[in-house]
């Protein structure tokens, strides 16, 4: 069993992060140990912050909702949308959402899946962006379209493989929030 495979759900790992997480920020970071528990504070009370959650109590995260209208205006597969070309591709994939996003979008892809600045990423890793980006775009439309642009533009190739989907039952929401609500790795504006 991986440490990936481990991790919580998002809440729990606010509250008790798994060694995953904390290794992830130690290697990104180049953290100690007790520093990265740190930034998980951190990013703890800014998650409480962002949404507006009284001390004490758990997170309030907004629902996860199955998307509707998304930046192609029609719900999409991560197949359906990789196999667009030419202006349907640009419609999908070519918003930038700002460098400030751009930067976060980067971030956030070497936080999810730490082989991708190194390997590339496996198809099932795509579709995983894909459907965060999806469901995020709900919320934060910019950096959806950032974390597209980043994940079309910058990762065009496939590593070769299976890779691995959802890893265990908290994955997708865990994946979801954390492009909602990115762990202070990023640089702050």
């Amino acid at each position: 069993m991986t440490f990936e495979e481990l991790r919580g759900d998002f809440r729990s790992e606010l509250e008790d992060p798994s060694a995953w997480t904390l290794q992830r920020i130690i290697v990104l970071t180049q953290a100690s140990q007790f520093a990265a528990e740190e930034k998980v504070r951190l990013w703890s009370r800014t998650v409480a912050e962002e949404t507006d959650t009284p001390v004490g109590t758990p997170l309030r995260l907004p629902p996860l909702l199955r998307p509707g209208r998304l930046p192609f205006h029609w719900s999409l597969t991560w197949e359906e949308a990789n196999a667009l070309d030419g202006e349907d591709r640009e419609i999908c994939f070519g918003r930038e959402g700002g460098e400030y996003h751009k930067t976060v979008a980067r971030s956030l892809i070497l936080f999810l899946f730490p082989e991708a600045g190194s390997n590339g990423l496996y198809v099932c890793e795509k579709a995983r962006i894909f459907t965060a980006a999806s469901n995020v775009w709900l919320h934060n439309p910019p950096r959806a379209e950032a974390l597209l642009w980043v994940l079309d533009k910058e990762y065009p190739g496939t590593r070769e493989g299976n890779g691995r989907g959802w890893v265990n039952p908290h994955s997708k929401e865990f994946t979801i929030y954390t492009v909602l609500f990115p762990p202070p790795i990023v640089p702050v504006r």
